[in-house]
């Protein structure tokens, strides 16, 4: 094998190696959410327009749900046992980005 397709060859397997892979199958957190409540017309800011999750012991609050998450409101009873993935946003202090979410049953 010549110098450049062993280089090639190195590249490719440490670019392999230092790649992240996240199971798609597995949640971080688990959380307790709380009943929405309509955000008043005056307030239209997410740091006032929120709801509240307890995640690990933690109060936060989020603006919204994944579009996927096949979670009705409507058809729920409060609170809600959920497992999920999610990030602090800095959008507003302790407000969390849900990236994915599901019952927990």
């Amino acid at each position: 094998m010549d110098f450049k397709k062993g280089y090639l060859l190195f590249v490719i397997c440490a670019f392999a190696i230092s790649c992240r892979y996240d199971d798609v199958t597995e949640f971080k957190s688990e959380g307790l959410m709380y009943q929405p409540v309509p955000c008043a017309l005056e307030c239209l800011s997410v740091c006032c327009c929120s709801w509240t999750i307890v995640i690990e012991n933690n109060y936060y609050t989020y603006s919204s749900l994944p579009l996927n998450s096949g979670i009705d409101f409507d058809k729920q009873k409060f609170p809600l046992k959920v497992k999920l993935n999610w990030y602090l946003d800095g959008s507003c202090p302790n407000h969390v980005t849900i990236t994915r979410i599901a019952l927990d049953q």
